[in-house]
């Protein structure tokens, strides 16, 4: 039996509705060439920002229909995907910058002992917090030049 065809559910509605205007706004849907990217954006706008809850969900399905081709459709459905999933570890993921020369280091080593970037991580300051040893600043480094 084939599978049922995807259907924004009223729970994925501000996952979509996020990821669809974020790429609306950045130009990163690939339209048909018949399809007025002006009047898509505009439609998706309006169906959007209607105050209205009942049945929204469906409407942005519907303009999903009209304006989506499949590899557009494939994206959207992998990035709700991937949305849902960080929404449901959001206490327990955190996002840090590195430096490149950083995550240089950080990936050579996950990538040597096959293991994520946290527990590399998690391994090297598990390490350092039981250690008296302490991490000279940058100023006292730049001083002592």
């Amino acid at each position: 039996m084939p599978r049922d065809k995807y259907r924004v559910a009223d729970s994925d509605y501000t996952h979509a509705r996020f990821y669809l205007a974020d790429k609306l706004r950045n130009a990163g849907i690939e339209f048909s060439d018949d399809v007025s990217i002006t009047d898509a954006r505009d439609e998706f706008f309006n169906l959007t920002d209607n105050g209205e809850r009942k049945g929204r969900a469906s409407r942005l399905n519907s303009w999903c229909e009209k304006y989506l081709n499949s590899r557009e459709w494939k994206k959207f459905k992998a990035a709700i995907r991937k949305r849902r999933e960080r929404w449901g570890h959001y206490n327990d993921m955190k996002s840090i910058t590195i430096s490149a020369r950083a995550h240089q280091l950080l990936a050579g080593i996950a990538q040597r002992d096959n293991v994520t970037f946290s527990e590399v991580l998690e391994h090297v300051l598990l390490r350092a917090s039981n250690s008296t040893r302490r991490i000279p600043s940058k100023s006292l480094r730049q001083r002592k030049r």
